[in-house]
């Protein structure tokens, strides 16, 4: 055997592996001892976790079925949600759209008891007649003031209107007529929409009468619920709208200063 023989067989007794030449008492199809070691030792693992699979499994499928349906639940809120803020921001939309024109009408009538010291019935309807009702201020059958009374000034100022251009004037109650003051219809035009209503007690119903002084004692456009209003001879539905005047040159800051220096309320009835 020359040399490089002898280092060749030495180098493939070395590395049996290498060479595939199995060790001595080993034969190809047998598996080496750290391969069945390893394998041994993977059976028995797996068997003893092959025992809870079928729990591991149910308890998955568990947590999931309750993902999915809180997620479906938050889905369901969501959209919900989302339809009732659509909701709302339609409903707010159209009412502003709705009583914005008719409010600034009554801040332009507001403007007109600020200029003048004393608004006669005349002027009343010169303001009123220099606008387009039916265009401008789209649903409203008319503007109207209403004059706080107190129940002992009550015949002074039923003669004091007597005497301005309106011999008829009366006084007419709903409901309540016990209150210590009365909340009366002065003033309303075009008188030809609103037969009824001049002399009418607002104050005397209880819907009218909570919309009327929260305008008061807040000093912001108040709206009553829905009505039956009087003016209308087919006793349609409809709502008031009220802003209140108070004394020319008076910031009243509280709902008693608001009170004493009340001139008194411009209102609207609008018809739904």
């Amino acid at each position: 055997m020359t040399a490089n023989d002898e280092r060749l067989h030495e180098t493939s007794q070395a590395q049996p592996l290498l060479t595939g030449t199995p060790p001595p008492g080993l034969s190809n199809n047998e598996p080496g001892a750290a391969t069945v070691a390893a394998s041994t030792i993977m059976s028995k693992q797996f068997l003893r976790y092959g025992q809870h699979l079928p729990l591991a499994i149910f308890v998955l499928g568990l947590c999931l079925a309750v993902i999915g349906g809180l997620w479906e639940r938050n889905e369901d809120r969501r959209e919900a949600e989302a339809l009732y803020k659509l909701g709302v921001e339609s409903v707010s939309a159209d009412v502003i759209e709705r009583f914005a024109h008719p409010i600034s009408g009554l801040n332009g009538l507001r403007g007109l008891y600020a200029t003048k010291p004393s608004v006669t019935r005349a002027d009343f309807q010169h303001f009123v007649a220099s606008h387009d009702l039916a265009h401008e201020f789209h649903g409203i059958r008319g503007l109207g003031f209403i004059a706080h009374v107190m129940r002992p000034d009550l015949s002074a100022f039923l003669a004091a209107e007597r005497a301005d251009g309106a011999p008829l004037f009366a006084l007419r109650q709903l409901v309540e007529r016990e209150h210590e003051d009365l909340y009366v219809v002065k003033l309303i035009e075009p008188a030809v929409y609103n037969t009824g209503a001049p002399g009418l007690d607002i104050g005397s119903e209880s819907r009218r009468r909570a919309a009327i002084e929260q305008a008061i004692a807040t000093g912001k456009p108040t709206m009553t619920h829905g009505i039956t209003l009087v003016q209308d001879a087919h006793k349609t539905s409809g709502v008031l709208l009220f802003v209140p005047i108070y004394a020319h040159g008076a910031q009243p800051a509280t709902a008693k200063e608001r009170h004493a220096s009340l001139l008194g309320v411009l209102y609207a009835p609008i018809v739904l």
